[in-house]
């Protein structure tokens, strides 16, 4: 039988490669190990790796969604990553010759990476119908500065709006009316039954103007600027941009029914401008988080 088609275990003992079990550990922690001989250890830091991705997800997703607990969360991944590629070019590194095994197979890697490709589409196929949408923003427009500036990136509360009911002032992510798949940041300015309208940039809530210290009114005499007055209807919101005169929101497509509210907006995420990370922008100041 020649050295081609000899079983994998009746081959000739090989070096293994620090090169080859870096690179395969940072395509998923764990192959590194496979390729040492360390199986069992392998299998711990793909486990390791699933758990730490899924803890990423869980934040993007909206279901943890405050930033330090995404950092975290990145931490831990970029932990199993470096923890997995120091042990995997440690052992390979250790050892002179290895007989090449089972589990040493190309198809055995691809199995593995086939598995996780495939659950991690199927958890976010399922998950977005379920949440109602991600959790992780960037803003493309202008409609809610100053308090959200475009190209920043926020993250939402998607389970939020599952255990309370909207208020006036909660910055709110949610499915645009009569556009499906748009997707909107507006800030919930009247409920059900409220009687609201917008004059001089300023809402107006059952006769009363209200203080909002965190909107840019813009020009009075802007097109959208003085409105006639609206009734919420009951299971509906009425929403506003912060950047009263250059915004589209409920002075156009009208209230917004509460079921189409995919969660709360929590924190800027991303931004270049360090200072604003980590900025919380889910309520007014004068509200409790």
């Amino acid at each position: 039988m020649t050295a081609q088609s000899a079983p994998i275990n009746e081959r000739e003992p090989l070096r293994r490669s620090r090169f080859s079990a870096a690179i395969l550990s940072l395509i998923v922690p764990g192959f590194g190990q496979f390729y040492a001989g360390r199986r069992d250890r392998g299998f711990v830091f793909v486990a390791l790796y699933v758990l730490s991705s899924f803890w990423v997800w869980l934040c993007l997703a909206g279901i943890l969604p405050r930033l330090w607990i995404l950092a975290a969360a990145i931490a831990a991944l970029l932990c199993v990553y470096l923890s997995a590629l120091i042990d995997a070019v440690t052992a390979a590194g250790k050892i002179e010759a290895y007989v090449p095994r089972g589990f040493n197979r190309w198809y055995f890697y691809a199995a593995i990476a086939i598995a996780l490709l495939l659950g991690k589409t199927a958890l976010s196929h399922a998950a977005d119908p379920l949440l109602g949408g991600p959790g992780f923003y960037r803003v493309p427009s202008a409609s809610m500065a100053p308090t959200v500036r475009p190209g920043e990136a926020f993250m939402a509360d998607v389970l939020y709006f599952r255990r309370h009911a909207p208020r006036r002032g909660d910055v709110v992510v949610f499915n645009r009316p009569r556009q499906p798949g748009a997707r909107s940041i507006m800030r919930v300015v009247a409920l059900g039954g409220d009687r609201v309208s917008v004059v001089r940039g300023r809402a107006v809530v059952n006769g009363t103007s209200s203080n909002e210290p965190y909107a840019d009114l813009g020009d009075p005499a802007a097109f959208t600027n003085t409105t006639g007055e609206w009734v919420v209807p009951q299971g509906a919101v009425f929403v506003l941009g912060d950047n009263r005169a250059n915004s589209v929101d409920s002075r156009l497509y009208g209230p917004v029914p509460i079921g189409s509210l995919i969660g709360r907006v929590t924190e800027i995420a991303l931004s270049e401008h360090f200072d604003r990370v980590g900025q919380w922008i889910g309520t007014p100041p004068d509200h409790a988080q």
